[in-house]
């Protein structure tokens, strides 16, 4: 027996590793700036990049990410607000905010079985009727 885990084996390397991978996320959310990276300019182009504030402006930085991003600012994206944060935002404002196309792959990605419906419903044929 191993001292330091009365009566339970010693925890496999997988459990290790994923504990280790939890805690640098965790120190690397930390690390984040509190800037929007210049490679992002060309998805906000009609505001100021200098006064997005990630805190007060998550909702359009993940939209705007989550729509057009590449993985490395995704990757970003997840590491500045973490996966819980991501999924709020997609189960209550992305069938309305995101094309259907991402809306699904988000949803499906992080596993998200109820969301907030849209209030515009389209007709079955999915066309406007003036």
């Amino acid at each position: 027996m191993i001292i330091g885990f009365r009566n339970r084996p010693p925890p496999r390397i997988g459990e290790v590793l994923l504990m280790l991978y939890n805690l640098s996320m965790q120190n690397e959310n930390i690390l984040v700036s509190n800037r929007v990276p210049e490679r992002l300019k060309s998805y906000f182009q009609e505001y100021n990049l200098d006064q997005l504030v990630p805190r007060r402006d998550a909702n359009l930085i993940i939209l705007r990410v989550l729509e057009f991003g590449n993985w490395d600012e995704i990757h970003w994206l997840f590491e500045l607000y973490g996966t819980p944060r991501i999924r709020r935002f997609v189960r209550g404002l992305g069938e309305r905010s995101l094309k259907p196309v991402t809306f699904n792959y988000w949803r499906q990605l992080l596993r998200i079985r109820r969301w907030k419906p849209s209030p515009f419903l389209l007709p079955s044929d999915g066309t406007w009727i003036n």
